[in-house]
């Protein structure tokens, strides 16, 4: 939580690559460098990272997601550049992806689910890292889901800040994905916050398809949502999520199966 001693201010707020660095507000540089990253960020996602990082998001939560689909066939053949040695995660990874701000739960919890991680690192630094999810995955503390063969969830992706800008993400990507077109996956879904710029910038390709918005309200537990002009309201949290398929916003869409082509 941000914490108050005389003038000093320390605000540190993540999540995947929408980030503001922990700071000693005292300093004129300090107040440069958060001028600078809400101007970048925009005033309302600051205020958004401000509620989310102070309010339980059982007590009150509201949020407008981008439905997002990355088609991993059109990945097949991509590979990262040869300088960058990119591996997957492993547990004896933990301390390393700690750097990032993940704890150690949300770590056990990835490795729990099965969860695919890539690392690049230099010298013991974590330059990026990201996370793709098989069979069911629960985000924003209500929603569940659930994945079919051949289907990944995109839960979190991260670039160190000295390394932004790199087209870094990019050979990530490369990595995981044209990893993942050999194994036979067809799709990854995410659901990024729309006023989180940082990650729709990353993820706009070629092979990125939007699915239209799911908006919601959480008060006191209570979550009304509109999802393909739908409304809905329900107790839903971590313990006892809603579930959503791909199928729910893409109706036309065939069950996914993998390639083995």
């Amino acid at each position: 939580m941000c914490r108050r001693k005389g003038p000093v201010v320390i605000l540190s707020l993540f999540r995947n690559s929408d980030r503001i660095e922990t700071s000693n507000l005292r300093s004129k540089s300090a107040w440069q460098n958060m001028l600078l990253r809400t101007l970048k960020m925009g005033p309302a996602r600051v205020a958004q990272r401000i509620l989310q990082h102070l309010v339980p998001p059982w007590l009150f939560d509201t949020n407008r997601l981008t439905i997002s689909e990355l088609k991993i066939t059109e990945w097949r053949g991509a590979k990262p550049d040869s300088k960058w040695n990119f591996r997957w995660a492993t547990r004896d990874d933990t301390d390393l992806l700690m750097s990032r701000g993940l704890s150690r739960t949300e770590i056990d919890e990835f490795f729990a689910h099965g969860a695919r991680g890539s690392i690049l690192e230099s010298d013991g630094e974590l330059i990026t890292n990201g996370w793709v999810i098989p069979n069911r995955w629960v985000c924003f503390d209500w929603i569940e889901f659930q994945l079919e063969p051949g289907e990944l969830y995109g839960a979190s992706g991260y670039v160190a800040p000295a390394h932004r800008g790199q087209r870094i993400h990019q050979q990530s990507r490369n990595f995981i994905f044209g990893n993942l077109a050999e194994e036979g996956y067809l799709r990854s879904v995410t659901l990024i916050e729309s006023l989180n710029r940082s990650s729709l910038r990353a993820d706009a390709n070629k092979s990125r398809h939007y699915h239209g918005h799911l908006g919601y309200v959480r008060f006191l537990g209570v979550v009304t949502f509109r999802l393909n002009g739908i409304w809905r309201v329900g107790f839903w949290n971590r313990r006892q999520p809603f579930p959503m398929s791909y199928s729910m916003f893409n109706p036309d869409a065939m069950p996914a199966q993998t390639d083995s082509g």
